[in-house]
């Protein structure tokens, strides 16, 4: 996925350190050095967070900032459950109903 290497690209640009940047994304730092380190891969909602980071071009992380990036985070979490859940539906209603 295009968005791992970004992280560490976008958080250099933020000049914030791992831990900082964890707290914005409302992920572990271990999490995040795996996504730097091309362990892991993003989910959908936070490569859709870190694309929205990145358009803002936010030169300054305020506490405002913050809170707004977790409501939009934890939103896109909830569509990407809800979102699996109505695929499984679907799926099962086609098994059941053929």
């Amino acid at each position: 996925m295009g968005n791992i290497n970004k992280f560490k690209e976008q958080r250099k640009i933020l000049r914030l350190t791992q831990i900082d940047f964890c707290s914005l994304l409302g992920i572990s730092q271990g999490y995040l050095s795996d996504l730097e380190s091309n362990k892991k891969v993003p989910s959908k909602s936070l490569g859709l967070l870190l694309d929205y980071i990145s358009e803002s071009k936010l030169n300054k992380v305020s506490t405002v900032d913050v809170g707004s990036l977790l409501i939009k985070q934890k939103y896109m979490d909830l569509l990407e459950k809800y979102t699996k859940i109505s695929e499984e539906n679907i799926s099962l209603r086609e098994k059941v109903y053929g």
